[in-house]
C-alpha cells in the first residue's frame, strides 16, 4: 500500500514536511532574521513563497500561535467580517495554508513548531501515548498515567519531561544564528512539564494573565528586547471553546472578535520603530471538526476486537493507535475495515511511519514503539471512544482531513 496515495486518494492531507507544514516556521523565520546562518533545526525552512516577499529590514518577528485556529476557519470568518483587523491584517500581508502534522493534535504539533522538527525526529504521538520505556499508557498534557487525575506523576517515576525530546534545547538549534526566542504564555502552565519539555533553551519565559496582557506583554517585548529575535505569544482559547461548543460556534466567533481588537490595539501602540521592522505572523497548531457525541463509534463494541488487542487504544479521538496480539495483525485490520467502512481509514503503522507519514523514517524504534500496529483514522466527522469516560467534546480534531489539517499562516509588516 502507498500511504500517501491512499490517503489523498480519500480526500485528506499528507503533511507537507519539506517546507509546506508547521515544522519548518521556526526554521523559516530564524533563516529570515538571520540570512544564511547555518542552524541545526531538524526541518529545513519554509518554501519561499512564505517569505520571498517580506522586506530584508525586519529584524524581529512576533510569532502568534493561535491554538486551534484551522486555516479554513480564519478564512471563512475573514471572508465574514471583512471589517475587523484580521481582515485589514490580510490586506497588509499575506495568508497561505500550512499543513499541521500527524496526528493534528497540540502536543504533537506545538513540539513539530518549536523545535522544527516532525514527530518521527522528536518523538511525540499524540495525546494518550505508551511509553516503551517505563511501561505506561501516559496523558502527555497531564505529564501523568492516563488514569490518574494529578498532574506530573510521570516525573516521580524517574521520567523527566525534558528529556522526552532529545534533540538539545532552541538555542543550540538556533546554530550560529544570534537571535532569541521568548516565549509569553499562561503563567499557569508556564513550568509545566509539557513546557518545560518543549521550551528548553529559549531565553525568557513571560507567564501572562489573559489575552490583553499577553499583547501588552509582547508590545513590551516588541520594543524594549534587543534583536534580532522571535516572540513566540501562545492563547489556548479557540481550542478550548470549539472542543466545547463546536468550532465556529458564537461563544468562538465572540472570542475571534475579542483577538482582532486586541491584535490591533498592540500593532497600533507599538512606537514606529519597532512597528515597521517586526514581522507579524498568525499561525496555529492544527484547525477542528465538528464531532459531537453522536458521531463517536465505540471501537471496544466491534466483535473480535477486544479479543485482538493486547492494550486499550492510545492516541487521539480522531487518530486512534490499536497494539494487537501476536498473530492477530492482519484478522484485525480485516474485522476493522468490514466494520468501518468508508468513514474510516486503517493502516498498518509501520506502513504509514515508512512512507513517512511521520516524517522521515529515521532509523529508531522509539517512535514505532509509540504508534502501536494499526492506525484508524477517520475521513469525516466520525469519532472514535473505547472507555467509559464522559464523552462531551463537539469540536475534534488529530484526524487528516483538511479542515484539521490546515492551518494558517497570516503574515504582515505594518
Amino acid at each position: 500500500m502507498d500511504v500517501k496515495e491512499h490517503i489523498v486518494s480519500r480526500g485528506l492531507v499528507f503533511p507537507e514536511y519539506e517546507g509546506g507544514a508547521i515544522n519548518s516556521v521556526m526554521a523559516g523565520l530564524v533563516s529570515l532574521l538571520n540570512g544564511h546562518s547555518r542552524t541545526l533545526f531538524p526541518s529545513k525552512p519554509l518554501s519561499e513563497r512564505y517569505t520571498n516577499w517580506i522586506a530584508a529590514e525586519i529584524d524581529r518577528v512576533a510569532l502568534i500561535i493561535l491554538d486551534g485556529l484551522g486555516y479554513n476557519m480564519l478564512r471563512e470568518y475573514i471572508d465574514d467580517h471583512r471589517d475587523t483587523f484580521f481582515a485589514e491584517f490580510e490586506r497588509q500581508g499575506r495568508l497561505l495554508p500550512l499543513t499541521s502534522v500527524a496526528p493534528s493534535t497540540t502536543v504533537v504539533a506545538m513540539t513539530s513548531i518549536w523545535y522544527s522538527a516532525p514527530p518521527s525526529i522528536h518523538g511525540m504521538a499524540g495525546f494518550e501515548i505508551f511509553l516503551k520505556e517505563i511501561g505506561c499508557t501516559a496523558n502527555m498534557l497531564r505529564f501523568s498515567p492516563v488514569a490518574a487525575s494529578a498532574p506530573g506523576l510521570l516525573e516521580s517515576y524517574g521520567l523527566k519531561a525534558e528529556e522526552l525530546v532529545k534533540l538539545g534545547g532552541i538555542d543550540k538549534l538556533i546554530g550560529e544564528s544570534d537571535v532569541k526566542v521568548f516565549s509569553l504564555l499562561n503563567r499557569f502552565i508556564v513550568d509545566s512539564p509539557l513546557s518545560r519539555a518543549i521550551h528548553k533553551g529559549i531565553h525568557k519565559k513571560i507567564g501572562i494573565i489573559n489575552m490583553w496582557d499577553e499583547f501588552y506583554l509582547l508590545g513590551e517585548t516588541l520594543t524594549k528586547e534587543s534583536p534580532p529575535f522571535i516572540a513566540v505569544a501562545y492563547w489556548p482559547a479557540l481550542d478550548s471553546l470549539a472542543h466545547h461548543y463546536g468550532p465556529s460556534h458564537e461563544v468562538w466567533q465572540d472570542e475571534m472578535e475579542t483577538i482582532s481588537r486586541g491584535l490591533e490595539k498592540l500593532i497600533k501602540n507599538l512606537r514606529d520603530d519597532a512597528r515597521k521592522r517586526t514581522l507579524f505572523v498568525i499561525t496555529a497548531d492544527h484547525g477542528f471538526v465538528h464531532s459531537p457525541p453522536s458521531n463517536s463509534v465505540n471501537i471496544m463494541e466491534i466483535k473480535g476486537i477486544s479479543e485482538s488487542l493486547l492494550m486499550l487504544p492510545t492516541g487521539e479521538s480522531r487518530f486512534t493507535y490499536l497494539t494487537v496480539k501476536n498473530g492477530k495483525m492482519e484478522g484485525t485490520i480485516e474485522i476493522l475495515r468490514d466494520a468501518l467502512g468508508k468513514d474510516f481509514l486503517v493502516i498498518p503503522s509501520r506502513e504509514a511511519f515508512e512512507d513517512g507519514l511521520f516524517g522521515p523514517p529515521v532509523p529508531k524504534a522509539t517512535f514505532l514503539d509509540r504508534i502501536g500496529d494499526i492506525i484508524v483514522t477517520p475521513t469525516g466527522n466520525k469519532n472514535i471512544v473505547w472507555n467509559n469516560e464522559e464523552n462531551e467534546l463537539i469540536g475534534r480534531h488529530g484526524g487528516l482531513t483538511q479542515r484539521e489539517m490546515l492551518v494558517p499562516f497570516l503574515a504582515a509588516v505594518f
